[in-house]
This record gives structure tokens, sequence and C-alpha cells, in this order.
């Protein structure tokens, strides 16, 4: 059977998910891709291992969006990165923890539930934008009206 990697509905509804920018987006689901059910709170990713895995050549917008994911609490650094040790004794990537999830026998940390966009900021924006949509959908839904593209090819 296929692995399949999850994030909960809640999480994706919450303002924390809503208002990351794409970025920040793709790595949460790299970041979920690594964990396997047991290994939560030692998932290691480097910010050049994560900026190949998303196509990216800059480390600057990964290193944000790793940011981002942290200061929403969708993630925690659980080991810091170690560069004085040499690659074959020990890893030098973080270490990350998917803070919806339980780890380490402790049940999950939830912080991103707690995250509240400063008003005026782009991340505000992105999650009212979200929100919005996402409350149309809802509607449309319910009302049995959702939209339909016209998808005519010749």
């Amino acid at each position: 059977m296929d692995r399949f990697t999850g994030v909960p509905h809640t999480v994706m509804k919450s303002e924390a998910y809503r208002s990351l920018s794409s970025t920040a987006r793709s790595l949460l689901f790299e970041l979920a891709m690594i964990e396997n059910g047991k290994n939560n709170g030692s998932l290691y990713l480097s910010v050049r291992d994560a900026a190949d895995r998303l196509g990216m050549s800059d480390p600057n917008s990964v290193t944000n969006a790793f940011d981002e994911l942290t200061d929403r609490g969708l993630i925690c650094c659980t080991k810091a990165a170690h560069f004085e040790v040499k690659a074959a004794d020990h890893s030098r990537a973080r270490c990350w923890k998917l803070t919806w999830k339980a780890a380490n026998r402790r049940p999950p940390s939830d912080e991103w539930r707690a995250y509240c966009a400063p008003p005026d900021s782009g991340a505000a924006k992105r999650a009212r934008r979200g929100m919005a949509a996402l409350k149309r959908y809802g509607y449309a839904l319910s009302a049995h009206r959702l939209p339909v593209l016209e998808t005519i090819t010749e």
C-alpha cells in the first residue's frame, strides 16, 4: 500500500495555514512527507535540501518559508544544525516537528491554533482571502450551487 501525506482540514482551514506563502505551504508538505507516523520530532531537513526538493535556487526564500512555518506554530525546531560536526559523524541538518501531530510520546502541541496575523500585514491579507474563499465554497456547497467551469475543448 502506498503511503500518503495528510494535513488535517482543521489545520488547513486555520489562519496560520491560510496566511502562509505558497513556498511555505509547499515546504510544509515536504516536511509532512518525511514524517512516517513514528519519527515526528526527528524530521531532518536542511535549507539546502529543502530548496532542492522545492526546485528553488534561492536559499533565502526557503529560510523565510521555515521562519513562516515556525512563526505560525505549524512546525518547531527540535534540534539545531551542527556545522562543526563532520557529516559522517552526525547529521548537520535541523530537526523539525509537525505541531499538529504527537511526538516522543507527547500529545500535539498545536501552537498553530493561537496564531493571529498582524493586522494589515501581507499574511493577514492572504489569510482573509483564503478564509473568504473557503466560506464562499461552504455556502455554495450547502446551497447545491457549486460553480461549474465550462470545459469545452475543440
